[in-house]
């Protein structure tokens, strides 16, 4: 799995839980205490591109999980899935 969907993952963890995971502002502080290894903005701004996430940069940067990002996480639970079995 590539860095990138790791970090993804990591988002969908944090949003999964709210009542509206689509427009919880995911903070760039609750990745870094989340996401086990390390990884780069650049991986961020990937994801934005793919339409997965969306950043806002307000007072401080914020992650919006997209639905095209849950869709994706989905996809991966669903090969990981496949795979252990």
């Amino acid at each position: 799995m590539e860095e990138k969907d790791r970090l993804l993952q990591t988002i969908w963890e944090i949003v999964r839980l709210t009542s509206q995971p689509l427009n919880y502002p995911c903070s760039i502080r609750e990745i870094i205490l989340r996401y086990q290894g390390t990884w780069e903005v650049e991986q961020l701004n990937a994801l934005s591109q793919e339409n997965l996430i969306n950043m806002v940069n307000a007072e401080r940067v914020v992650v919006y999980i997209t639905q095209a990002g849950l869709d994706r996480v989905q996809s991966i639970a669903a090969e990981v899935s496949d795979t252990e079995s």
